[in-house]
């Protein structure tokens, strides 16, 4: 298999939040183009209670409209340790204070390799209920509705039914094998 080559590079869009480039590239003798979105590194948090509950943040997306029940997550700031943008962003989205002992890795995917070269790292808690219970949305001008708790027994039931859709929350759960469905259908561990 012959791989591409890159010719040249436009800047085709550029925000705060991503750059679109449109690559000129060449396959063996063949001329050809690719679109590459880069975006910064994220982080995405799975924060669960000693009685196996779950965390969730409700997001209006604007491109599909909808009310998205998804994980607390966000991006890692230039020079940002990964450890240090869980906690920020689980700070800034649930206003849970953690330490950096609190949280253990999982790993970290890429959550559309074909469109950008972005790696998600994938971060989780286990804190009392209490605290859990205590998370509320606070609201900086992002698009965050307000928080969930969610029993995780009943996770893969929300996946089944399309309430929980996006690709970094799932990816996160299967990384953290928390979807492992055990014999009577409930969460393994």
């Amino acid at each position: 298999m012959t791989r591409p080559e890159r010719v040249s590079r436009t800047t085709v869009y550029t925000s705060p939040w991503l750059t679109l480039f449109e690559d000129e590239i060449v396959r063996g003798d063949q001329p050809g183009r690719y679109a590459v979105v880069e975006r910064a590194d994220s982080v995405v948090l799975l924060v669960r209670s000693e009685r196996d509950r779950l965390l969730f943040v409700h997001t209006y997306r604007y491109p599909t409209g909808e009310l998205s029940l998804e994980l607390p997550m966000g991006g890692i700031d230039p020079g940002e340790e990964p450890v240090a943008a869980a906690l920020r962003e689980l700070a800034e989205e649930t206003a849970l204070t953690l330490r950096p002992g609190d949280l253990r890795c999982h790993g970290v995917f890429r959550g559309c390799p074909g469109l950008t070269p972005q790696s998600v790292w994938v971060y989780s808690a286990t804190v009392d209920d209490a605290l859990l219970d205590s998370a509320t949305t606070r609201h900086s001008g992002d698009d965050l509705e307000g928080t969930r708790v969610v029993a995780l027994a009943e996770v893969p039931a929300l996946i089944a039914a399309g309430r929980i859709t996006d690709s970094f929350s799932l990816s996160s759960l299967a990384l953290s094998g928390w979807l492992s469905a055990a014999p009577d259908g409930g969460p393994r561990r």
